[in-house]
C-alpha cells in the first residue's frame, strides 16, 4: 500500500522542484488520485500515466470526486477505462483477470449510470449486463430439477452472488434492484402490504420497520433476504416510505372503511332485490341487525349518513324461515369478508373466491377508480 506525502501532493500542483522522479509520481495512481482530490483541477489527469488512467481503483476515485461537480469529466474518464479493458479472446474459457475485468467493467458502468437519470452508453451497458443475468437465472430456474435449490432460487439474488461474489457494487446494486422488483412493481403494493400484516401503526413499530422488511422480502428471495439483514443501509428508502405508511394510516383506513360501509349497502341491497322470495326482508333491520352482532357498528355510524341505529330488527331474531335465514347467512359472510382484512382487493378477491364456490350470488363493486 503506497502512502501518499500529502505535502509532495501540494508541492506537485504548486510546481514546486521535487526531489524525485516525477515519471515516477504520475505513474502512481494513489498519488494522482491525491493530486485530483486537492486540487479539484480536472487537468491533472492528462498528466497521468496510461497505467493510471486505466486503473480501476482510480477510476472509482474519480467517479466519486467528481460525480456532483463535473459529470462530463467523469463520463470521459469512464469512458477510457472501459475502451482500455479487452474483451475475452474466448467466451468459453474466460481467464480470471478477463473475469475481473468484466467484473469492473459491470461496476463501473454501475456507478456511472446511478449518478444522472439520463440516457448514455453507462446506462445501456447496465440495461444490457442485466438481461444477460436475468436470462441465466430464467435458465436456470427452468432447467434445475433440483427442489430443494429451486426454492432457494427465488428472485435469483443466491446466482449473482455466486456470480459476483467478489463485488459490494453489483451485488448492492442487484440488492436494490430486487428491492425495488418487490415493493415497487406497483405503486400500491409496499402500503398494501403493510396493512396486510399489521391492523395499526403499533403493530409496525414494535415488530420493527426492518424486521417487517425483512420477512416480506424473504417471502420472495431468502438469500435476498440474509444480505439485506447485514446490509441495512440499503433499506433507508424503503423505511422512509413505510414510515409515510405509518403517517398516513387513518386516511387510509378511512377509505377502507368508507368501502366496506358503500359495499355492505349496495351488496345487501342487490342481494334482496334479486329474489321476489325476500320482499318481506327489512333492508334497514338485516343491516342493523348484522352490523350490531359484527360490532362494526362505530364504521357504519361514521361513513353512512343513511345508516339507521334504531332499525326493527325484530325479524332476526328466532328467524326459522328459509328465506331469512339465507339473508341472515348471506349478510353475516359478507360482513366477514369485508372487514378480514384492511387490503381492499384482498376484500374483493376472498369474496370473488367465495361465490366461485357455488354459495350466495352478488355483483362486486369495481373499485378500479376508487
Amino acid at each position: 500500500l503506497f502512502m501518499v506525502d500529502l505535502n509532495l501532493v501540494s508541492d506537485y500542483i504548486n510546481g514546486e522542484d521535487l526531489n524525485c522522479d516525477v515519471g515516477v509520481l504520475e505513474n502512481n495512481p494513489d498519488f494522482m488520485l491525491e493530486v485530483l482530490r486537492l486540487s479539484m483541477d480536472t487537468k491533472m489527469y492528462e498528466l497521468c500515466s496510461d497505467t493510471v488512467k486505466n486503473n480501476f481503483n482510480f477510476v472509482v476515485g474519480i467517479i466519486n470526486l467528481f460525480s456532483d461537480d463535473n459529470f462530463e469529466f467523469v463520463k470521459r474518464v469512464s469512458k477510457k477505462y472501459l475502451e482500455s479493458l479487452k474483451p475475452p479472446e474466448n467466451m468459453f474459457e474466460v481467464t480470471s483477470e478477463e473475469a475481473e475485468d468484466r467484473i469492473h467493467a459491470f461496476e463501473v458502468n454501475i456507478l456511472v449510470s446511478g449518478l444522472k437519470s439520463e440516457t448514455n452508453i453507462f446506462r445501456m451497458n447496465v440495461i444490457s449486463m442485466c438481461l444477460r443475468d436475468e436470462t441465466r437465472i430464467e435458465a436456470f430456474r427452468k432447467y434445475c430439477n433440483d427442489p430443494e435449490i429451486r426454492e432457494k432460487i427465488g428472485m435469483g439474488f443466491f446466482l449473482i452472488i455466486d456470480r459476483y461474489g467478489t463485488s459490494s457494487i453489483i451485488q448492492d446494486f442487484y440488492a436494490k434492484k430486487f428491492l425495488n422488483k418487490i415493493f415497487y412493481y406497483d405503486s400500491s403494493f409496499l402500503e398494501k402490504s403493510i396493512h396486510r400484516r399489521y391492523h395499526n401503526p403499533s403493530g409496525v413499530l414494535e415488530a420493527g420497520i426492518n424486521s417487517t422488511i425483512i420477512d416480506i422480502v424473504r417471502e420472495n428471495d431468502i438469500m435476498l433476504s440474509d444480505y439485506i439483514m447485514t446490509h441495512p443501509e440499503l433499506l433507508a428508502e424503503l423505511r422512509q416510505d413505510i414510515s409515510h405508511v405509518i403517517d398516513n394510516w387513518d386516511r387510509y383506513m378511512e377509505r377502507v372503511n368508507k368501502f366496506r360501509v358503500d359495499a355492505f349497502e349496495n351488496e345487501i341491497s342487490k342481494f334482496i332485490d334479486s329474489d321476489d322470495n325476500f320482499s318481506y326482508v327489512n333492508v334497514d333491520g338485516l343491516v342493523t341487525y348484522t352490523v350490531c352482532r359484527t360490532d362494526h357498528e362505530e364504521e357504519f355510524i361514521k361513513y353512512d349518513s343513511m345508516y339507521k341505529k334504531d332499525a326493527d330488527t325484530t325479524q332476526f331474531f328466532m328467524a326459522k324461515d328459509f328465506n331469512t335465514l339465507r339473508a341472515i347467512r348471506f349478510a353475516s359472510n359478507l360482513m366477514n369478508d369485508l372487514f378480514k382484512s384492511d387490503v381492499v382487493s384482498d376484500i374483493v378477491d376472498d369474496y370473488v373466491d367465495r361465490e366461485s364456490e357455488g354459495k350466495e350470488q352478488a355483483i362486486i363493486y369495481d373499485i378500479s377508480s376508487k
